[in-house]
């Protein structure tokens, strides 16, 4: 059995995307860094490093509020631009490209116009 496709870049940050959007890992990291930065600011006020007033606190609050909100978006974004960095490093000049795979009773062998890649059974 043969196939023939073609990898681009879109095609792989589309994937990312979707698994770190169902990823159970991905979210729990995702509920920590969100919560993080509130406690953070809880403990300044409980060793007081920030003076215990009603502007203080309303400015602490919208801030918090704010990253809860916006830091899954910025995560994202994140992980996007890592993996635009992984895919152009010279180590994976062989991820986007045109490959064929063929599956035979030997195993499965990946051949793209740079190389060769087997994985026999």
């Amino acid at each position: 059995m043969e196939f023939i496709y073609k990898l681009d870049i879109e095609d792989y940050i589309e994937f990312n995307k979707y698994h770190i959007q169902s990823s159970k890992q991905f979210k729990k990291s995702m509920l920590i860094g969100r919560l993080m930065i509130a406690i953070i600011f809880g403990m300044f006020f409980l060793i007081g490093l920030f003076p215990v007033n009603i502007i203080t606190v309303v400015i602490i609050l919208i801030a918090s509020l704010i990253w809860f909100l916006f830091y899954p978006k910025l995560m994202k974004r994140g992980v996007v631009s890592n993996e635009k960095k992984l895919v152009d490093s010279p180590e994976n000049f062989n991820l986007i490209c045109e490959h064929r795979i063929i599956i035979d009773d030997q195993g499965i062998t990946d051949i793209t116009e740079e190389a060769t890649f087997r994985i026999s059974w």
